[in-house]
């Protein structure tokens, strides 16, 4: 019989205790109520996506330098939309690419995107023409490679963005009731 007074007694004083907290925030009724879109927290990454020179004649080098991306994220190279493979950003959120022509592409527009699981992404376009120079790759250059044309998926990330760092597993939280 303690017992279920006392259960009584508990819900009655949580009945109270809601009641009384909705009655500490009437003063604050009067304020506007704005709606909490995605809108606010959208644009957190603004992605740029720069080619240092946009025109060659088939076979040559373009190299991409993204920034404002997400850091250590996978991104994905797209050409014309087909997924061309994927690389890592950088701890500041920047990747360098390089997309190689070959001799036989056709003379036009390709448009080159790099994108993340983020839904960021920038994209830029190059030409190849007949009245520009070949464009040799830089000396030295060091960083994914991806052909204009071709199979798509071709090159996959070789390492992990910080191969030291702890791997974080997140595990869901179990109660018994």
């Amino acid at each position: 019989m303690d017992q279920e007074k006392g259960k009584v007694i508990s819900r009655m004083a949580l009945a109270l205790l809601v009641i009384l907290s909705g009655l500490a925030l009437l003063p604050f009724s009067g304020l506007s109520a704005e709606k909490l879109g995605w809108e606010q927290y959208a644009g957190i990454y603004q992605p740029i996506l720069t080619v240092e020179v946009d025109r060659g004649f088939p076979g040559s080098a373009f190299v991409f330098h993204g920034s404002g991306y997400p850091p250590n994220a996978l991104a994905t190279v797209y050409i014309d939309g087909n997924a061309r493979g994927t690389l890592f950003t950088n701890g500041d959120g920047t990747a360098t690419f390089l997309i190689q022509s070959q001799p036989t592409d056709m003379l036009r527009r390709y448009y080159i995107t790099l994108a993340t699981d983020a839904n960021t992404s920038a994209t830029q376009d190059i030409r190849l023409r007949d009245d520009e120079p070949i464009l040799p790759p830089p000396p030295g250059f060091v960083g994914p490679i991806f052909e204009l044309t071709g199979p798509t998926l071709t090159p996959t990330p070789t390492a992990t963005p910080n191969p030291g760092a702890p791997v974080k597993v997140h595990l869901p939280l179990i109660q018994k009731p």
